[in-house]
């Protein structure tokens, strides 16, 4: 797995402004979770079992209304058929959102 490197600037998103304490750890855990390519399984069950493997009390719920929030603002897009593992979650660096600076930078790797 690449290293993720968070600049510093991520702190005046607008982006990362507007969403809860637990929407941005969620945004957080999916940056250490994607592969190489911002790509994840986006199924709510394996999002939660992926991103909170040890805490409990966290929901699918929880989850699905995060990834809701997430995909509003634009720092996620789903993609794929929902319900089958195709489906999954992309994670939309900031760099790629025309008023948001390069907050998020994954070494060597190009974008598919």
């Amino acid at each position: 797995m690449p290293n993720r490197l968070i600049k510093e600037s991520i702190k005046r998103s607008p982006q990362i402004d507007q969403l809860s304490w637990f929407d941005e750890v969620v945004f957080y855990r999916l940056i250490v979770t994607a592969d190489d390519y911002g790509c994840c399984d986006g199924r709510p069950i394996v999002l939660r079992n992926d991103l909170f493997p040890t805490k409990e009390n966290v929901t699918k719920k929880a989850i699905e209304d995060a990834i809701s929030h997430l995909t509003s603002v634009g720092l996620v897009r789903p993609y794929g058929d929902r319900g089958t593992a195709e489906h999954g979650t992309k994670l939309r660096r900031l760099s790629q959102n025309r008023n948001a600076e390069t907050s998020e930078r994954i070494d060597g790797r190009k974008d598919r």
